[in-house]
């Protein structure tokens, strides 16, 4: 019987980085690019798909009660004259997202891993922050292959004209609700979105 993804991390070097297969934990695994997004593929089982089982050392996770493998996330609402920054990732979840991404053990603070995404994924640097929710997101599954997101989600304001990181993605600007509705979003995208009143 295979072993659980909390097994198999128990005994894995926690000062290596890791880049499993996400089907059968082999490390025969390669990045290929289709399309324009990133997948990853198994030379051993065949697996092709936008998820693998990624750890490093900076990585900040945990597990559920329910054995779930929980990361830990900030994202930035971001608004200007009554539109919203979102872009589109070519990494999965291949949607549209607000500028977000993992919390790093070396940050002792969520709003310094805030300040390096919001600038890594769009050139803009925070001025302000303002902490709107912390809570789990059930089905937020990334591309490292957790199961569920622990999040901090502010609200930002920003100095700086957006640009695309390649790496990340695409298509970002600034977008209506009403354009936003329209976009295929993230899980905790269209979560916090919703619960902010600004998708209905």
């Amino acid at each position: 019987m295979k072993e659980s993804l909390k097994e198999l991390l128990a005994r894995l070097d926690p000062e290596s980085s890791h880049q499993l297969c996400f089907q059968c934990h082999s490390s025969q695994i390669r990045i290929v690019v289709e399309a324009g997004k990133e997948l990853y593929a198994c030379n051993l089982c065949g697996y092709k798909g936008g998820q693998q089982i990624l750890v490093t050392p900076d990585l900040r996770y945990d597990f559920t009660s329910e054995g779930l493998w929980r990361h830990f996330s900030v994202g930035g609402v971001i608004e200007r004259n009554g539109r919203y920054l979102l872009f589109n990732r070519r990494k999965y979840p291949f949607q549209y997202t607000l500028p977000a991404g993992h919390w790093n053990w070396q940050e002792a603070d969520p709003q310094d891993a805030l300040v390096r995404e919001v600038y890594e994924e769009t050139g803009l640097r925070v001025i302000t922050a303002k902490l709107l929710y912390q809570e789990d997101v059930l089905g937020d599954t990334c591309r490292r292959g957790s199961d569920i997101h622990h999040w901090h989600l502010y609200r930002c304001i920003c100095e700086g004209e957006p640009r695309t990181d390649e790496d990340e993605g695409d298509f970002i600007s600034w977008y209506t609700p009403e354009q936003i509705q329209q976009l295929e979003l993230t899980t905790p995208t269209r979560y916090f979105l919703t619960k902010l009143r600004i998708l209905t």
